[in-house]
């Protein structure tokens, strides 16, 4: 069985490189 804890930590994370992705692109798109 999966832990709860583990699939938040897990989520956390996935969200906060989805967002950090987010952020290099926006950043990077205007800098051309």
């Amino acid at each position: 069985m999966i832990d709860e804890v583990h699939v938040e930590t897990f989520s956390s994370l996935y969200l906060s490189k989805s967002v950090f992705m987010l952020a290099q692109k926006c950043i990077a798109i205007p800098g051309r």
